[in-house]
């Protein structure tokens, strides 16, 4: 469906709408609809309208995220995991110690 989108079969190209076919199907990794990355990126360059660059673009790494999390999905859960316990302890951390010894304003003599 994205080649008929994209060639303009019967008069009426529209990019968008092929970008979001070849999206779909690159994301359900349906080896007869989906093109490769490299085929989508000449895609969205070549469009001739301006204002497809970022959608296209959004979609390209829409994919590659995807395709990078279906790869190290386990890691990178633990790797999140760590990351979220680290910040939160070191904040719980900050709360503390501010919480038992609160900044004293000293008074200057004179």
């Amino acid at each position: 469906m994205g080649d008929y989108h994209y060639y303009g079969c019967e008069g009426h190209q529209d990019i968008h709408q092929a970008a979001r076919l070849y999206a779909q199907a690159a994301i359900k990794n349906d080896p007869h609809v989906s093109c490769p990355i490299n085929v989508y990126k000449s895609i969205c360059k070549d469009s001739p309208r301006t204002e497809a660059y970022i959608p296209c673009s959004i979609s390209l790494y829409r994919i590659q995220g995807l395709e990078i999390w279906s790869i190290y999905e386990k890691p990178l859960k633990v790797i999140g995991f760590i990351v979220v316990a680290v910040i939160t302890t070191i904040s719980m951390y900050i709360i503390f110690t501010h919480m038992r010894n609160p900044h004293i304003v000293q008074q200057e003599t004179i």
